[in-house]
């Protein structure tokens, strides 16, 4: 299996996720809450942005053939939806804010000395932070009146652009950092110090 096709079949069901309709008169918000703007939500806090990113470029660096790649990932997304739902079942994880900031310390990290990191180790790490970053994306995204279809909605579409992100991280890792690891050296790096700096100012 291509990585491309692989990414395809993990990718699809957050697609049908976030296309499906919701009523006969809008297709692009359900119940008041735009799917666009849930889709969009990962890309505009660079906390958020950062992290997938970092798990992307981390699996690229490890992994030794497709299962390897895409664990990190999977496991990310998979705990994001988990601390969605924790968000609808109004059970609030301590410290949500300040985990996200030591996310991007610990993958930036990562990044820097991929080979030093287990793989499932670092799949477990990316699995913990998802979950924060997941809770995180439902007390910014659901309001109290959502509805099951607005909810599925917008779990589908910040999952595809999660998934969307470890790709970009996974083809710039595989195409750039590969041949010049100073740049993981130096882009994990980074990550870790604006990790720094969020804690710093929480």
């Amino acid at each position: 299996m291509t990585l491309k096709a692989a990414l395809t079949l993990t990718a699809a069901p957050a697609i049908i996720l976030a296309a499906t309709p919701a009523d006969a008169h809008s297709s692009t918000t359900v119940f008041g809450i735009s799917v666009i703007d849930a889709s969009l939500h990962p890309f505009l806090g660079a906390d958020h942005l950062l992290t997938m990113l970092a798990v992307g470029v981390w699996a690229a660096l490890v992994s030794r053939n497709i299962f390897e790649l895409l664990l990190a990932p999977s496991a990310f997304v998979a705990a994001m939806i988990i601390g969605f739902q924790l968000t609808i079942m109004n059970l609030m994880l301590p410290l949500v804010e300040p985990m996200i900031g030591f996310s991007l310390i610990m993958l930036g990290l990562m990044a820097t000395t991929a080979v030093a990191t287990p793989l499932g180790l670092g799949a477990t790490i990316a699995f913990v932070f998802g979950i924060f970053h997941g809770q995180a994306h439902g007390v910014e995204l659901l309001s109290a009146d959502s509805g099951l279809v607005e909810t599925i909605a917008i779990i589908g579409a910040f999952a595809f652009s999660t998934a969307l992100l470890h790709l970009v991280g996974i083809s710039v890792a595989r195409k750039l950092f590969a041949r010049q690891r100073w740049l993981a050296w130096f882009c994990g790096g980074a990550v870790s110090r604006f990790g720094l700096f969020t804690a710093e100012g929480l």
